[in-house]
């Protein structure tokens, strides 16, 4: 049976950390954040340079009766970071993120791309895409809006607002069939049959991130990602150190190849 170490060696959810920071527009104000997992001190100190004041809750604070939670107040922004693999009731906890963000808030949400066949302790939903964007979808998030970011075997990843038109009477609908509201969240047409492909990367709506072919020293066409700092970004300086997979290769704008140390890498922000 295959093992799995919960990606103990790589930053889970760093790369919609970084294009949430840095492509959030109103840097200047502060703001509510909500942290549901689990944050190393790095990632909250970088968080709150950005403006924001920030609640948490660790992974093993959140129960099955999440949904049941009262909170005094609402959040402009969760980032739920590799939790809701963990979820007895996927819908109830998407929903309740949904009701505790205001009218404009944002969901930053990440998750293992563990395949369907491997056991993993405690994990009893699966983050593959196809899953993951559904769960979204129905739950009110508009995805189609949003950035999707889909990174080789290790994780995906949604930044997505709510949806203007969400009506939550869906939630009582028996969603057997996608509804028109539900294609209209949809960043690509919901069509019975249609595969996405659990290994790929790629980014959509992302400012910051992208992903472009290269040759590599021996001849073969591979894929990198290209780090970017978006049109008027004002650079704040600070260092972001994070680990990552082997097997993925980071560049600058100009496919400069960027430094590593250890699977460690550091950009400023």
């Amino acid at each position: 049976m295959k093992k799995n170490k919960d990606n103990q060696n790589n930053d889970i959810g760093v790369f919609a950390l970084i294009e949430f920071l840095i492509s959030e527009k109103k840097k200047n104000k502060s703001k509510n954040v909500l942290l549901l997992g689990n944050f190393n001190n790095q990632h909250k100190t970088i968080i709150k340079k950005f403006g924001f004041k920030i609640d948490e809750m660790s992974k093993r604070k959140i129960s099955s009766i999440f949904h049941l939670k009262k909170f005094q107040k609402k959040y402009d922004a969760v980032i739920c970071n590799h939790v809701i693999q963990y979820q007895r009731n996927t819908g109830f906890f998407l929903d309740k993120i949904f009701d505790i963000l205001n009218d404009e808030g944002i969901l930053v949400i990440s998750g293992p791309k563990n395949s369907p066949e491997t056991l993993m302790e405690g994990q009893i939903s699966t983050c593959i895409l196809p899953v993951l964007i559904q769960n979204l979808i129905y739950s009110g998030f508009d995805c189609k809006k949003g950035k999707m970011m889909s990174i080789g075997l290790f994780e995906n990843s949604f930044i997505v607002p709510k949806g203007k038109y969400f009506d939550r009477e869906e939630r009582y609908e028996t969603g057997f069939k996608w509804s028109e509201n539900h294609r209209k969240r949809s960043p690509f047409e919901l069509i019975a049959g249609k595969t996405i492909k659990n290994d790929v990367s790629f980014f959509n709506n992302c400012k910051v991130w992208k992903t472009k072919t290269f040759l590599s020293d021996s001849g073969n066409l591979k894929n990198g990602i290209v780090f970017n700092y978006p049109d008027k970004y004002q650079l704040r300086n600070i260092p972001f150190n994070f680990y990552v997979q082997k097997n993925i290769m980071f560049f600058d704008k100009d496919m400069i190849a960027l430094t590593s140390q250890n699977n460690k890498h550091e950009i400023m922000i």
